[in-house]
């Protein structure tokens, strides 16, 4: 069939082609955390019981962070993995490679790497995390990417079942938000451990893990308040009960290295939550 030059699309019937990813990676400016306060309480006040850790917990990390760096993705996954440890739950720190394409445009800009790694102390890549038992992925620090950043600040939560993903894997999956698409594809979960062996991040497990102990305990003292209480008692959620019981209302302070702990009866020097976690 001979082509038509010069011929013009039917109104309507144009599409837009679908352009590979531009490369994001080092040539963007994460900037700093930020959080609208206002707008984190007002999510907080409406969470249903079932969703005061898996989506409060990320969204109180950010709000402990404000001006710190916001491409902490690998060290604040741990530190929220441990965390989500002290309440029960069973949170898996993820590689992932991101792309964030605009809807309007078409542009597409790959984020997280298909091939992460340390270049030197700096990682390479993106992660998130994956709760198993609630099948939903956590997307923390999201926002320091600029598309993301400019239509909002608040970490991805999403709850995967409804898009068919019900166990962690190479299945590729979409979170829409305002005119983006942040398009997740599992890495290989045999190159965490790869690239954490001998790596400098991992001589910090400690103070992550003491950096989760800190967000959960801040948490748990938030969650004491009139109007969060109950609900947390409501949740499916045994251990964050026994732990309410454990610090009642006993002062939570910092010690010289600005770590938390409370004041619990017969701990006139305070208890970190990971010592009360042991014994409830």
């Amino acid at each position: 069939m001979p082509k038509s030059k010069g011929r013009k699309p039917k109104p309507g019937k144009q599409s837009r082609a679908r352009t590979p990813p531009q490369t994001g990676n080092g040539r963007y400016r994460p900037g700093a955390v930020h959080v609208n306060e206002v707008q984190a309480f007002t999510l907080l006040e409406r969470l249903e019981p079932e969703q005061l850790l898996t989506v409060a917990l990320p969204v109180w990390w950010l709000l402990l962070l404000p001006g710190k760096p916001a491409n902490i993705c690998l060290q604040g996954a741990f530190v929220l993995r441990e965390a989500f440890a002290l309440f029960g739950i069973e949170a898996d720190v993820k590689l992932v490679e991101l792309i964030v394409r605009d809807n309007r445009t078409g542009r597409a800009t790959q984020y997280g790497r298909p091939d992460p790694h340390f270049t030197g102390d700096q990682f390479q890549g993106h992660a998130g995390l994956w709760l198993p038992e609630s099948k939903r992925f956590i997307d923390h620090s999201v926002q320091q990417f600029p598309p993301v950043r400019a239509v909002s600040w608040m970490p991805v939560s999403l709850h995967t079942a409804g898009l068919g993903v019900t166990t962690w894997g190479a299945q590729r999956f979409g979170v829409p938000r305002e005119n983006l698409m942040l398009e997740y594809t599992p890495v290989d979960d045999t190159i965490l451990p790869a690239i954490l062996d001998g790596s400098a991040f991992a001589e910090h497990m400690d103070d992550m893990h003491r950096g989760g102990v800190n967000v959960a305990s801040n948490l748990l003292a938030a969650l004491r308040l009139p109007g969060f209480r109950e609900r947390a008692l409501d949740g499916p959620y045994p251990r964050l009960h026994r732990l309410l019981d454990a610090v009642g209302d006993a002062e939570l302070i910092n010690d010289p290295g600005r770590d938390h702990r409370f004041l619990i009866p017969g701990r006139p020097e305070g208890a970190y939550l990971d010592e009360i976690a042991a014994t409830v």
